[in-house]
Order: structure tokens, then C-alpha cells, then sequence
């Protein structure tokens, strides 16, 4: 996710988040300022807790840096759209800078 500084880290409920851009591509250790980590946008299977078909075609919130629900806990951001329902545990979702807003 973004943070409000505009910085890349780990999705995970915060006031101030910008929402998830894309899924990091690799892991990055430091976390001193001035690193950067490449992210891709695309449509990921993701792990979820308690999903529904009713997600198909909703947006979807990342509960940490690899869950997603469809319900929002209080200051989670958007993970993405919720492109396709696989099982109440895991959904196909296109996650991108274009879906990452409230």
C-alpha cells in the first residue's frame, strides 16, 4: 500500500493510507528512507477470509500484506476489485493505482 507520505509498505490498517497500488515484485529488508521497490499492477489470486460470491465485482480490503476481505475493518485500505470469486478463501483481484481509492 501507499502510506500518506507516499512511500510503498506493507498493506495494513492505517488511518492515513492511499490504498493498494500493486503487489511488490520483490522483497525489500531496509527500511530507511530512499529505498525502492518495484511494484506490478495486474489481476493476483489472493488468500481471503470469508469471502462471498457477492464479492464478484466489488472492491476488496486488504486485512494485512497477503489477506483480503470483503468487508472493511476500520482503517484498512483497498486491496483492489474482486474480478473473480474462487472460494470463501481465496478470489482473483486486479490490483492497480486505478482501484486503490476509497
Amino acid at each position: 500500500m501507499l502510506t500518506s507520505a507516499g512511500l510503498a509498505s506493507p498493506a495494513a490498517a492505517s488511518a492515513s493510507n492511499l490504498g493498494c497500488v500493486g503487489v511488490a515484485t520483490a522483497s525489500v529488508l531496509s527500511t530507511s528512507a530512499g529505498e525502492s521497490v518495484v511494484v506490478q499492477e495486474g489481476i493476483f489470486l489472493m488468500g481471503g477470509d470469508t469471502l462471498a460470491q457477492t464479492a464478484a465485482g466489488a472492491k476488496v480490503f486488504a486485512d494485512d500484506d497477503q489477506t483480503i476481505d470483503e468487508t472493511q475493518a476500520t482503517n484498512c485500505p483497498v486491496a483492489g476489485v474482486c474480478v473473480e470469486f474462487v472460494s470463501a478463501s481465496s478470489a482473483w483481484v486486479d490490483v492497480s493505482l486505478a482501484n486503490s481509492k476509497h
